[in-house]
């Protein structure tokens, strides 16, 4: 047991790395698909417009697949 934990310890500043990253790459994504798209995304959303709702969010999903694939395969982060 306290092998186990120290093994998930000894990678976490990994992990972190991995998550900043990939969470700044998406914020990015979010920022430039919200200025390219002709409509605002968000008002519809808060007006609730299911069909706004699922294209953004299917998009954001679309991003983030290849994202984590593209995480799982690496050992660092350069790559």
């Amino acid at each position: 047991m306290v092998d186990q934990l120290s093994n998930y310890l000894t990678d976490l500043p990994e992990f972190l790395a991995f998550f900043g990253v990939s969470l700044f790459l998406m914020i990015v994504y979010f920022a430039i698909y919200t200025n390219v798209t002709r409509h605002n995304e968000i008002k519809l959303i808060k007006e609730n417009s299911v069909a706004a709702a699922v294209a953004f969010s299917g998009s954001m999903i679309g991003f983030a697949l290849p994202l984590a694939s593209a995480m799982i395969s690496s050992r660092t982060i350069l790559e």
